[in-house]
């Protein structure tokens, strides 16, 4: 798909750092920039959406015809190629000449989205949600190249001995000098743990970033 200034990394394009990058909740994927937003104004099954002109990192599904609020439509779901989300759907055919500015256009659900942009500049709010530890009692899954916040790194998913719950991952490389900090250590999410006074946090990381957009369209 062509739009933005894009470059790839191991099957997968990283956007460009130019404005607002939206990334996937649930895997931080990279999947559109906002220059390529044509309408906030749209619904879908979770509630707002937003119409893109361009859309990376995402399969597509088989076309389907469907009766839509602004009348009848062909249009093929779309997923995350990262974490497989169901992210809205490809506008293929509109049968009313009203409707034709949106075929080859994307809807990707406000519900599945994070923007990059206000999370970076809160990096604190990630860093709050995780513990890094020299972990005990944990067995580590296979090595695999996983593009994140920070950067490309090659992790390995973690698990409690006690119970196969997964609890984070372990970075075993790093691409980039400022994060070597990180090798051997493991990253713990803390909505699994309890700590020393036997509580967790009830803030999870989808929920601080919902607080962010929140702010962040509260500015604009």
């Amino acid at each position: 798909m062509g739009g933005g200034s894009v470059h790839s990394i191991v099957g997968m394009i990283e956007l460009a750092k130019e404005g607002k990058t939206y990334c996937c909740k649930g895997c931080q994927t990279h999947l559109a920039l906002s220059k390529d937003v044509k309408s906030k104004n749209f619904h879908t099954k979770s509630g707002s959406g937003y119409l893109f002109n361009n859309v990376v990192n995402i399969f597509v599904g088989m076309k389907e015809e469907q009766k839509l609020m602004t009348g009848k439509h062909t249009i093929s779901d779309i997923f995350c190629n990262g974490c497989c989300t169901d992210l809205g759907w490809k506008y293929e055919t509109a049968y009313e000449e009203a409707q034709k500015y949106k075929e080859g256009k994307f809807i990707l659900e406000k519900s599945h989205l994070y923007d990059a942009q206000t999370f970076f500049l809160s990096t604190k709010a990630y860093e709050q949600q995780i513990c890094m530890f020299n972990s005990v009692n944990v067995f580590v899954g296979k090595k695999e190249e996983r593009i994140m916040i920070s950067g490309m790194h090659t992790v390995a998913d973690i698990f409690c001995i006690g119970c196969r719950l997964h609890l984070g991952w372990k970075y075993e490389a790093v691409d980039h000098e400022s994060q070597k900090y990180k090798e051997g250590k493991s990253v713990l999410e803390r909505i699994k743990i309890l700590g020393p006074d036997g509580h967790n946090p009830s803030d999870t990381l989808a929920v601080q970033i919902d607080r962010l957009q929140v702010a962040e369209e509260e500015k604009s």
